[in-house]
């Protein structure tokens, strides 16, 4: 048969919840999915529960992962894995409303889109969020905004004009997530779209380069997706240095990624003032929703004395790493002085406009 959508989720250490995710993506009312679930060397029974209640289920292909490699890796995985025209990424821990994939199916075939974009996603209300947040009724949700998008129900397309495209990106008009989106295989295939491999904004590198590419990028306004927030989100994890750390460095990498995919692109090596400009946004929007919240549950001068972030900036710049570190610094004491004068509650407010 032809399969319309292949549904791509990666798992690690999702026992609880993983089969009320794949049981959304098998509710929906498009027929002809295919459902791919990547495991990434879960240390659970995650992989054991998937062969027992999927395993005979022709619409789901299981895939272990031959080492633990990363979310990024695991949907890249899937990708080479997928056979259908059209690719939709789920977290493992999250759901799709039954008739999520028909609508962006059906949208994405009218319009010959490349990229088809909804606008928003649901999140449950109600505590505590059950384990199954697909059978709940629809004032159980509350649906939020992720982008300065045009009113009204039709859809519409991001400007054939990649600079003013490139200035509605920077003004967050189309939200960096992954699983907000239908994408047209052949597309990503034809232009070698992959996950970097980093361990937080993947998926908006990824989501960047479709947006760039795409000869059509049409815009669904909706919300189908289901997003569970009750969980260990990165966001919401309790601070440590090591913490910091990590994310510091992978702060590095995304930049560093990002800088290296617009110095091999004609258009941005025409147009620096562009590469500057993205290369900004990208950084500022990983350090203010990553970094931040953990800088501020702890004292600079903690992270100081272990010197943990001095041992990372001098090995990344050398003879640089101390005036890096001044810099590094000196952001983040602007940045906290600027959140701690905003009016906004928590960081899924800084990007989400409630509707």
């Amino acid at each position: 048969m032809d399969i319309r959508v292949s549904v791509i989720i990666p798992a690690y250490n999702a026992e609880r919840i993983i089969a009320y995710t794949i049981e959304s993506a098998l509710a929906q009312t498009l027929s002809d999915i295919e459902v791919i679930v990547v495991d990434d060397c879960s240390t659970d029974s995650t992989l054991a529960l998937l062969n027992e209640r999927f395993g005979d289920n022709d619409k789901v292909r299981i895939v272990p992962q031959p080492k633990n490699a990363g979310v990024s890796m695991a949907r890249n995985r899937g990708i080479q894995e997928a056979r259908g025209k059209y690719l939709a990424f789920l977290d493992s821990d999250d759901a799709m409303r039954p008739d999520m994939l028909e609508k962006m199916y059906e949208a994405a075939e009218e319009h010959h889109a490349d990229v088809l974009h909804t606008t928003g996603f649901l999140v449950p209300v109600i505590k505590p969020v059950p384990d199954d947040i697909t059978g709940l009724s629809d004032d159980a949700y509350k649906p939020f905004v992720i982008e300065q998008c045009e009113e009204g129900d039709a859809v519409y397309f991001a400007p054939d004009d990649t600079a003013q495209r490139l200035d509605e990106w920077c003004r967050h008009k189309y939200h960096w997530s992954v699983w907000s989106k239908l994408f047209r295989r052949s597309f990503i295939e034809e232009r070698e779209i992959r996950f970097d491999k980093l361990s937080m904004a993947e998926d908006m590198l990824f989501c960047f380069k479709a947006l760039f590419y795409a000869k059509t990028y049409a815009v669904l306004p909706g919300q189908w997706y289901v997003y569970r927030i009750d969980g260990a989100s990165l966001s919401r994890q309790k601070s440590s240095i090591q913490t910091v750390v990590r994310l510091t460095e992978n702060l590095i990498k995304a930049s560093e990624t990002a800088s290296r995919f617009m110095s091999e692109n004609a258009y941005f090596v025409d147009h620096p003032a562009e590469h500057i400009k993205v290369q900004r946004i990208i950084f500022n929007s990983i350090d203010r929703f990553y970094l931040l919240p953990m800088l501020t549950q702890l004292t600079p001068q903690a992270i100081q004395e272990s010197g943990s972030v001095s041992e990372l900036f001098e090995r990344e710049y050398g003879d640089k790493g101390a005036f890096v570190e001044y810099l590094y610094w000196r952001l983040h004491e602007l940045l906290k002085e600027e959140k701690n004068s905003s009016d906004q509650d928590s960081d899924a407010e800084e990007l989400c406009t409630s509707t």
